[in-house]
This record gives C-alpha cells, sequence and structure tokens, in this order.
C-alpha cells in the first residue's frame, strides 16, 4: 500500500529528513511487547517506562525526529482524544486546534497541526487483541508517522516477545520483562526479569553483557579465570564445561530471599562466556534462579548457540 516500508520506489526526503517511504533500507525496533519498523538511519535515543507505560525517542544522529510512546490497559481507549492530547505535547509550536484528522481503520487515525515552521504529524493506534496503545508524534516539521505505526506489531502478555535494540536480538519465553538496559562505549547490558502472571516477586533474573576489548579484559589470561573473577564467595562452583568456544559454569548460593534462607533452598547461577576474536568482543549470559533456565530464540549470530 502507498507509504508502506516495503516496496520497490525510493524513499522521498523532506525537509532535511527522510521521509518512511517505500524502497527504504529499513530497521527493527522491539520493545516491552511490540515491534515498530523506522529508518535504517534512525536509532533509539532514549527511553522511558516500564511494560504498561512510556515512551522512547528515535533520533537521526544528535536530533530526535520521532517520540513513540505505549500504554497497556483493557478499556478501549477514545482513539480521537489521546490523538488531541498528543497534539497539547506540542505546545505553542502549534496551533490548539487539530488541521487535519484522518480515519485509517477502526483502531487507527493520524492527525497533523500547523504551526509557524510547519505542519507536525501525530498518529494513535490501538492493538484490542493485545491490550495496547502506540502513539507516535514527529519532532520535525513535515514528517509523516502514520506509517511508523501502520507496520507495527504487538504482543499479549501472556506471549513470548522479541527484543531487539542496541545491537541486542532475541525472543524469551512468557512473562520476562525487561529491568534495564544500558548502553556505553564499549559495553551493551541488558537485564530481564520473569514475573509470572504479574507476580511481584521475580522468581528468574536474566542479564546479557557484550563487552569491547576482550584481549584487554582477559589481559592474556583464560576466559575462564575472568568469569571466576565476577562469582560471589558465597557462590559455590558445581560444574565447568568448554564447547565450540562457549565456557559455561554452574553454580549456586544461598537464596537472596529470607523465607527461601530459612527454609534451606538455594539459588542456581549458570554463565556462558564467549570471545568473537574477529570483534575482539567478550559476551557473557547470565541467569539465576530456580527451576529451569529460558529458551532463547536467538535473532542474531551473537546470542547463536548458548541456549540452555
Amino acid at each position: 500500500p502507498p507509504g508502506s516500508l516495503t516496496g520497490s520506489q525510493p524513499g522521498a526526503k523532506v525537509e532535511g529528513v527522510w521521509r518512511l517511504g517505500m524502497g527504504m533500507e529499513t530497521a527493527v525496533l522491539a520493545l516491552h511487547g511490540f515491534a515498530l519498523t523506522h529508518a535504517m538511519e534512525w536509532a533509539l535515543a532514549g527511553t522511558s517506562g516500564h511494560t504498561d507505560r512510556g515512551w522512547l525517542l528515535l533520533a537521526r544522529g544528535r536530533d530526535p525526529v520521532v517520540r513513540v510512546g505505549w500504554r497497556r490497559h483493557t478499556i478501549k481507549p477514545v482513539i480521537n482524544r489521546t490523538l488531541d492530547n498528543i497534539g497539547q505535547e506540542l505546545g505553542r509550536c502549534v496551533q490548539r486546534r487539530i488541521a487535519v484528522r484522518t480515519t485509517l481503520g477502526e483502531h487507527q487515525c493520524a492527525g497533523a497541526w500547523d504551526g509557524d515552521a510547519g505542519t507536525w504529524h501525530g498518529a494513535v493506534r490501538w492493538f484490542p487483541g493485545e491490550g495496547l496503545t502506540l502513539t507516535a508524534l514527529g519532532l520535525v516539521p513535515a514528517l509523516p508517522v502514520e506509517e511508523l505505526l501502520t507496520t507495527a506489531a504487538a504482543w499479549s502478555e501472556d506471549a513470548a516477545w522479541r527484543w531487539c535494540c542496541y545491537g541486542l536480538d532475541l525472543g524469551l519465553p512468557p512473562w520476562w520483562r525487561l529491568a534495564g538496559i544500558q548502553q556505553f562505549a564499549g559495553l551493551t547490558r541488558a537485564v530481564w526479569q520473569r514475573h509470572i502472571r504479574r507476580r511481584f516477586r521475580p522468581d528468574q533474573v536474566l542479564a546479557l553483557r557484550r563487552l569491547a576489548c576482550a584481549s584487554r579484559l582477559l589481559k592474556g589470561g583464560g576466559l575462564e579465570g575472568w568469569v571466576r573473577q565476577g562469582l560471589d564467595r558465597r557462590e559455590q562452583v558445581l560444574g565447568l564445561t568448554t564447547r565450540d568456544g562457549v565456557l559455561r559454569l554452574d553454580a549456586e548460593r544461598p537464596a537472596a530471599d529470607w523465607w527461601g534462607r530459612w527454609r534451606g533452598r538455594r539459588d542456581r547461577h549458570v554463565l556462558h562466556a564467549w570471545v568473537e576474536e574477529s570483534e575482539d568482543r567478550l559476551l557473557l549470559r547470565e541467569w539465576r534462579g530456580t527451576g529451569e533456565e529460558p529458551a532463547i530464540q536467538a535473532g542474531v549470530k551473537d546470542w547463536v548457540g548458548v541456549s540452555a
């Protein structure tokens, strides 16, 4: 369809930014139960919130271009009212009254506001089966954003979710929620917790780390010594194996909660570590908790071969 993110026609450049058009190179961003297809030259510049509510910022270099918000709820939203609220975020940049309102379907609409700098665009889409509402607001004049939501995907709370950001791409079983993610020069770190059926206390924790300059981190030593240095002194090593260049270390420690310690329960700690010599990167996967490790569906080569 016209304005989609796939096709053979080139994208149209509008006032210094690339409009989402047909035939463009695109990338996927997946967070908190939804996925967006955006222009390749855009990147995730910041995010705030949690599974139920939050926002993220897409930027082109140092210039922000789109703000996307999400909210989970069981009651059907008033889409037109939500669209009007988006316009209020622009403040004095535009006129209060919406200039153009377009209905793109039963659960999606878009709008435009006139301002001194040009026309500003926003869009809203509700996913009834997943109980999720997505909003998009263009932060650059004359940048339509409805295509961003038209091609979006969403998953229900009890489904497996895809996570794709900062070079990580993987799928996790139901009820795994992102607790935090960081990206610095030479380090990418993400932590997930499993909250089965929205339980307050997680029973499992998963962390993925990707570090640059592996040769300097290891200092000419072995991978085993580096992994052992990160263990807590209360942990007891149960086993150590190496297969296809991937080191696996199994350990256990007293339960993290007082009730578990009183009952004598011990939590498992499983680590996988390996080095990508071509990129001089060190990758580490950590899992803590009770029961079985999650079956990770790797979306990129970085995480292939490390599932339990």
